[in-house]
Order: C-alpha cells, then structure tokens, then sequence
C-alpha cells in the first residue's frame, strides 16, 4: 500500500516537473520511508496519548529514532512488519518504564544504561549484508554513531542526577537499541 501511494507522489511530482523521471525509482523509495516512518512516529504518538505517556514517548523517539539510524541492526522485510515490530517496541518500552519504576534501584538502571551504551559503541555501527559500504563512509557513520551515544550518555546522566524518572525511559530505549543490533562486535576496529 505505501509502495503504491509512494509511486503516485513520485508520479505526480515528476508529471508537474518538481523531480527528475529518471531517478523515480529512487524518489519512490525515499517518499515510502518518509511515509512509513512518519506513520510509525505517528502511531506511537497516539498511543502514547492513550496511555498518559507523551514525555516518555518524546524521550524514546529522541533516543530510541537517533540510534536506530546510526547504529543499525535488524530491519524487518516488510513495511507492515516494521510498523508492527516499531509500535510493539514502543509499548514494550513503556510497560518496561513502569514495570522498573516499581523497584527502588535507580543505581542499577543508570548502570544498565551505561552498559548498553558501552555495547553500542562496541558494536556499532552493524551493516547488513545488502549494503556494503566503504571505509570512509564506515569512519563517518561510526563518528556520528559516538556523538550520538556521548549526547545520550549526557542526557542519561542529567535525567538521573535530577532525579526524573525518564532516565528510566532513556536507559530502557538504549537497551532496546542494544538488543535490536544482535550480539555480533566488528571485526575491525574503526
């Protein structure tokens, strides 16, 4: 469905000249992403709404979205199943939130978020089989990759030492992100 609405956008924009028929196929592609990721962050927005859960849900967009990009991982195969596996991550990050809020241990959830952290930066960024890319393309991921994780590094960091309870959400987002990239660390250090 999104691959066809996709291609009657690109249609449409190459008819009234905005885009270049040549690179349609690459203009369709790029409109699908648009569309898939904005139905997915609109999703979860309404969900969290639903469930009272608007900051959590800024938090885990901001950390969850950011690393998801540069670190990589696993990617579903189809537009349906990435939303459905985007949406069941989201409410598994907020049943996560409120299941750790239970339990007085924010020493352990801070170091948790460290940890994933340190994981991530081991082991990203991961690249799919399908996308071979080159070594300097692999040092710049890898750099914005490190900015990210020291920038989430930092948030973690205030959000506990203020004592907000969305150094949970940001904690619970990094694992998340940790356990999507699989347990494979690169062959080269970069």
């Amino acid at each position: 469905m999104l691959e066809k609405i996709s291609d009657s956008i690109a249609f449409y924009l190459i008819k009234n000249r905005v885009l270049d028929i040549e690179k349609r196929e690459l203009y369709t592609y790029g409109i699908e992403v648009i569309l898939l990721n904005g139905s997915i962050l609109l999703s979860m927005l309404i969900i969290s709404l639903l469930l009272d859960e608007l900051i959590h849900y800024l938090f885990f967009a901001a950390v969850f979205c950011s690393l998801r990009i540069t670190a990589g991982g696993y990617h579903a195969r189809t537009a349906g199943r990435c939303f459905l596996i985007s949406n069941g991550i989201f409410l598994l990050s907020v049943l996560g939130k409120r299941f750790l809020l239970l339990f007085d241990v924010p020493e352990i959830i801070l170091v948790l978020g460290i940890l994933s952290i340190i994981g991530i930066f081991l082991t990203g960024p991961v690249e799919r089989q399908q996308e071979m890319v080159s070594i300097e393309k692999q040092h710049r991921h890898k750099k914005k990759l490190n900015i990210i994780l020291l920038c989430n590094l930092i948030l973690l960091i205030v959000l506990y030492v203020i004592d907000s309870k969305y150094y949970v959400t940001v904690t619970i987002s990094l694992l998340l992100v940790k356990l999507l990239q699989g347990r494979k660390f690169r062959r080269k250090a970069l």
